[in-house]
């Protein structure tokens, strides 16, 4: 499986694995805010953009809530521009002051740094990685055609519908990823053995 631009190119009865690295257009990492509800990555993938009989419809969703992703009070990027004389690609500023409020820019010597503070001390920042797996079971119902796939950002309130329901009800999109992108599914090289 692997993203050409937005179009999706999968095989059939071959599971795979896809990581989204979030990042803004500009480069710089998504940052995911502490006061969004139960904040979700969310993608679908669809054979028609509107609802027919026999239609396939499938969504994967990841909880952006867990200790894997860091989130902070406010999603835009302060840079701080005083140099830190004992680590200048660390900020010049008191951990204490800025716990799990913002992410900080430095910029040394050309290269951007980004760090968040724990309270404690500065930690390095990276962009949020999503990995989705697709099994083999995914990918077996799929034909050889083209589908409709898209990613967002959601956030909303918790449902205890079960494994199978959407976790979220009443949410909006914080921000849309890929919109409405062309997904490709091909025979495997076995002829679907």
């Amino acid at each position: 499986m692997r993203i050409v631009g937005n179009k999706l190119i999968a095989r059939r009865n071959r599971g795979d694995t896809i990581t989204f690295r979030l990042e803004y257009e500009n480069g710089d990492p998504f940052v995911i805010a502490s006061g969004w509800d139960n904040p979700h990555f969310v993608m679908t993938i669809a054979s028609s953009r509107y609802s027919q009989e026999q239609r396939y419809i499938k969504s994967w969703w990841l909880s952006l809530t867990t200790e894997n992703f860091i989130r902070v009070e406010q999603t835009d990027i302060y840079l701080d521009t005083t140099i830190n004389p004992e680590d200048p690609d660390k900020p010049s500023l008191d951990p204490a002051d800025w716990a799990f409020t913002r992410i900080v820019r430095v910029i040394y010597q050309g290269i951007n740094y980004f760090w968040y503070s724990n309270g404690e001390d500065w930690i390095p920042y990276d962009a949020p990685t999503i990995r989705i797996v697709f099994t083999v079971q995914d990918a077996s119902e799929w034909i050889e055609q083209n589908y409709r796939w898209d990613c967002s950002i959601i956030a909303g309130t918790l449902t205890n519908e079960g494994q199978g329901k959407p976790p979220l009800k009443d949410f909006i999109v914080v921000k849309s990823l890929v919109e409405d992108a062309e997904m490709e599914v091909s025979s495997d090289s076995m002829g679907g053995l």
